[in-house]
């Protein structure tokens, strides 16, 4: 019993540690930095393709996040609280208001790499 005990609090402290969407992105590992910067260019180029001629924005990613550009540009909202993951997935969605609350953060922060 105390193995099932022991096991069922390991499933319990698993599930509430993975990554939710109202994370700060500055709380993100690195790894879902960049999984939240590349979902948020297909998003966007699926829109804009043009965003992605640009082959340093196309796969710059992995530069923005490991360069701190990602961590720069992502920390505060334009009102105040936290750019969350949620909130860079609704702007590449297309929804303005995320975008205008700081959700084009990852746009900035590949410009920023890539010296546009």
């Amino acid at each position: 019993m105390r193995y099932l005990s022991i096991s069922l609090f390991a499933f319990i402290v698993a599930c509430t540690t993975s990554t939710s969407t109202e994370t700060p992105v500055v709380e993100l590992s690195d790894q879902s930095q960049i999984n939240l910067c590349e979902n948020f260019l297909d998003d966007v180029c699926a829109v804009d393709p043009t965003i992605c001629d640009d082959a340093c924005i196309d796969t710059g990613c992995s530069g923005a996040v490991a360069d701190g550009d990602v961590d720069f540009n992502c920390d505060i909202a334009t009102d105040g609280g936290d750019i969350t993951a949620e909130i860079v997935e609704d702007c590449g969605l297309g929804d303005n208001a995320a975008c205008n609350l700081g959700g084009d953060c990852m746009l900035d922060a590949l410009d920023d790499f890539c010296g546009i």
